[in-house]
């Protein structure tokens, strides 16, 4: 994900054009609209909306929309007189007679919590060998978790040389945003209202993340440890792993200098993370994971930085329907990253 603040300003402005394409992917669904101006002339325009994976939530598909229908969406205004609206209200239109044939739901339906008398409910918190049991998809939703973590999280603190740094952060500089490239891993294992599915074997743990389509392979010995440079950094670190007590603990250095989320909160190549995920319970909304990241870095924080997220264990109406269980069936939204207009 990236900062809307990139794109847009808080003017509101509607356009109406015909679909040209319709991009039902993460990070946002993206629509582009071939608008006539007053002149006459046509010109594309992007309109970008929610992630998808969200939007599903609100009953939508890769058919809500389809090429030549002709549309209506009204949102914020592209920054810099850019043709670019956010997709805030979005209608299909007769084309003629100019009436509204219907307006596209872009609420969300709330996920059910689990059901106390599933056996879902009292997913076991360890492995049969004693280790914790985090196998599942993990998902964020309803009462339970109502904001995205990275909105609930503690600030850094920085040191002169990284508040210098968080000074001079702007959106539209997101390298996320205007080259879509791949997140580090603070911003890829920690920065995620999507789904996270993780899957235990003996000899590792693998995690697979809806944002940035991210994957991880997390050994629990060291037959890659030894094969990193020490004069060279990783966009995912090099990493040592262990169960210890009841948690997973995995410990990461020789990371690359990243924007840590959408705020900018810069690393330095010099930061080692340490993450801890352990397993809960909640009354209404059943089994969760927890994951708990300490930041250090001597060189752009003043002391270590903490922050978490926490998931729920998911197994139906993820998607607003019912279903016959998401664990055996949910499919991740695939990612295909659109440069915004402002950004080219």
């Amino acid at each position: 994900h990236h900062s809307n603040a990139a794109s847009y300003i808080n003017e509101i402005i509607t356009v109406e054009g015909t679909v040209d394409r319709y991009v039902f992917r993460n990070p946002h669904i993206v629509v582009y609209l071939n608008v006539r101006d007053d002149s006459g002339k046509t010109v594309r325009w992007m309109s970008e909306g929610a992630a998808a994976t969200g939007l599903r939530l609100a009953g939508w598909t890769k058919d809500t929309l389809s090429k030549g229908d002709l549309i209506r969406i009204t949102g914020k205004a592209g920054r810099n007189n850019k043709p670019m609206v956010s997709l805030s209200e979005v209608s299909k239109i007769d084309s003629a007679t100019g009436a509204v044939i219907t307006s596209i739901n872009l609420k969300r339906d709330i996920i059910a919590p689990a059901d106390p008398d599933s056996p879902d409910f009292s997913y076991p918190a360890a492995r049969p060998n004693g280790t914790v049991n985090l196998t599942g998809i993990w998902t964020q939703g309803g009462e339970f978790d109502p904001e995205p973590s990275f909105l609930l999280n503690e600030a850094p603190v920085f040191t002169p040389a990284g508040q210098k740094i968080q000074d001079s952060i702007l959106a539209i500089n997101d390298p996320q945003y205007i080259k879509c490239e791949p997140a580090g891993l603070i911003r890829q294992a920690s920065f995620t209202p999507h789904p996270v599915r993780i899957t235990q074997y003996d000899d590792r743990v693998v995690f697979e993340y809806e944002e940035y389509a991210g994957e991880r392979i997390v050994y629990l010995d060291d037959r890659e440890y030894d094969n990193f440079d020490d004069s060279q950094r990783y966009r995912l670190g090099r990493y040592k792993a262990r169960y210890e007590g009841d948690a997973l603990i995995i410990e990461s250095d020789l990371l690359t200098s990243a924007w840590s989320g959408i705020f900018g909160q810069v690393t330095s190549d010099k930061t080692s993370v340490v993450e801890t995920y352990t397993r809960g319970f909640d009354e209404k909304w059943g089994p969760y994971a927890h994951m708990s990241m300490i930041i250090t870095d001597p060189i752009n924080l003043a002391k270590p930085w903490h922050i978490f997220w926490d998931k729920y264990y998911t197994v139906k109406n993820f998607t607003g329907t019912e279903r016959d269980n998401v664990q055996l069936d949910y499919k991740m939204v695939p990612v295909e990253c659109q440069i915004p207009l402002t950004a080219q």
